[in-house]
């Protein structure tokens, strides 16, 4: 049985998409599709910066204090447009720089109706998005390449 702080699951791109649940170990989420599980919730909600134990969560599993001060909860990270790390700026520019300032781009999607995004572009082709490119139609706007 794996243990953990329940994050959301990664996915990556295989023959089929693989997706892991991340605890403690990694479980391979496509081998138990067709099976009961059970999640059991000690009542414990533990910060997934600096590890203390707090009485809310927020954002992606942050106390209130990282919440306003890690670099991993800053606004732009939901907010691409917001990013200052191409200044410098930042709550941890060194930081910002590794994990933001980073080659993007911008493309169109259709499935059922149009929606355009922005991805890393490390992100963008090896299906960490959840779909795989070849069965969509994909418009490519501009890369900060």
């Amino acid at each position: 049985m794996a243990s953990g702080n329940l994050r959301k699951m990664t996915v990556s791109q295989e023959e089929t998409i693989r997706y892991d649940l991340v605890l403690d170990e990694n479980i391979r989420m496509n081998t138990l599709v067709g099976k009961v599980i059970s999640l059991n919730w000690n009542g414990v909600i533990t910060c997934t910066v600096c590890q203390k134990n707090t009485k809310k969560s927020f954002g992606d599993g942050f106390c209130y204090a990282c919440f306003i001060s890690a670099p991993e909860a800053t606004e732009c990270t939901i907010r691409p447009e917001l990013c200052r790390a191409h200044l410098g700026e930042g709550r941890d520019p060194e930081w910002e720089e590794r994990n933001h300032n980073t080659p993007h781009i911008v493309y169109t999607v259709f499935r059922s109706n149009y929606k355009s995004s922005s991805d890393k572009l490390e992100e963008f082709g090896n299906g960490t998005r959840g779909y795989r490119l070849s069965r969509i139609l994909a418009t490519i706007w501009c890369s900060s390449i």
